[in-house]
């Protein structure tokens, strides 16, 4: 990401943060993506499967980065496909908001896991074969999806 927030940048996005989801009372028809993290290998913590996201809490009149998590723990120890979120940053300044979702990411699409040196793709889990795959711990077409925008690879 190392995005460069410029002024107008800011002004036309913060725009676009102030219409209000019909569907969603309180919150920006906007939220902007960052990332998708598809949790461990073995599954074992469907919880660690999330996408990561920043809108716009209108009634709090601050930007939030939050995760929208994929599935829900039961309480027998199983899993659920119910989504919630969990807000991990707020502020009142969209520039803040969005530097903290670029070094969340980065910290999080690249920082060795618990699969990293396993020979399986960090994302859907098949064989990685090249050289450059196993290193990244992404296969190429997963190094795509959750490369976008990211400018330092490693």
């Amino acid at each position: 990401m190392d995005m460069e927030y410029n002024d107008i940048k800011l002004m036309r996005l913060a725009e676009e943060f102030s219409k209000e989801d019909p569907k969603h009372s309180g919150y920006s028809m906007l939220e902007y993506d960052v990332f998708s993290n598809w949790g461990p290998a073995t599954i074992s913590d469907r919880t660690a499967a999330y996408r990561e996201s920043v809108r716009k809490n209108l009634k709090e009149n601050k930007y939030e980065v939050f995760r929208h998590h994929f599935f829900k723990s039961t309480p027998s120890g199983g899993y659920i496909e119910e989504g919630w979120d969990e807000v991990v940053f707020s502020s009142p300044s969209l520039e803040e908001a969005l530097k903290y979702a670029d070094r969340d990411a980065k910290e999080v699409l690249h920082k060795p896991d618990q699969n990293q040196g396993s020979g399986r793709c960090r994302r859907c889990h098949r064989k990685l074969t090249k050289p450059e795959s196993l290193q990244r711990g992404y296969g190429d077409s997963c190094w795509k999806k959750v490369n976008v925008g990211l400018s330092n690879n490693p």
